[in-house]
């Protein structure tokens, strides 16, 4: 006899049997709710665990980049420090070329002068009728002359080579 046989099927039989059939399906979604539900706790708490890891990851490169930035700030703030201070020790080149300007106007200025008295001196000498003695005296004063212009002339050039040092000492600091 098969299975849809006539003489075995009863009224009570067939609700027994989709009885049957509906509780078995109904355990078979129950079970598969739970093991979806198991499926959904276990990825919830794996995002959860790699959320807290990734969170502690982030605060720790927060921590380096602000420890980096700080770091980056001190020694701005120093390299800052040392170019004022640079500074506060230097002379602005236009200053510098006004007192060199002025030195000159002055050392040329007395150079005349002291050439006009020389001059002067030779032609009161020479009327007085010194002779090799007045000769005498004007090669000292001459002397004296060529001397202070020389001692001047020092002057300056050291006066320039301060500057060329200030001015390398700067760009030291500068680049360094």
């Amino acid at each position: 006899m098969g299975l849809f046989s006539t003489s075995t099927w009863t009224v009570l039989a067939i609700k027994e049997y989709f009885e049957r059939r509906i509780d078995d399906v109904s355990t078979a979604i129950n079970q598969r709710f739970i093991d979806n539900q198991r499926e959904v706790d276990k990825a919830l708490a794996a995002a959860k665990s790699e959320t807290g890891q990734a969170l502690a990851a982030s605060k720790e490169a927060i921590a380096k980049a602000e420890e980096k930035q700080d770091q980056y700030n001190a020694s701005h703030n120093d390299l800052i420090r040392k170019a004022e201070n640079l500074a506060a020790l230097t002379m602005p080149r236009q200053e510098i070329e006004a007192r060199v300007s002025s030195i000159r106007e002055h050392t040329d200025e007395t150079v005349t002068r002291i050439r006009s008295d020389v001059e002067q001196l030779r032609i009161g000498e020479s009327r007085m009728g010194g002779g090799s003695d007045a000769a005498a005296r004007a090669r000292t004063q001459q002397n004296w002359l060529i001397a202070l212009i020389i001692g001047v002339a020092f002057s300056l050039f050291g006066a320039v080579l301060s500057i060329i040092g200030m001015l390398a000492t700067l760009a030291y600091f500068l680049l360094k």
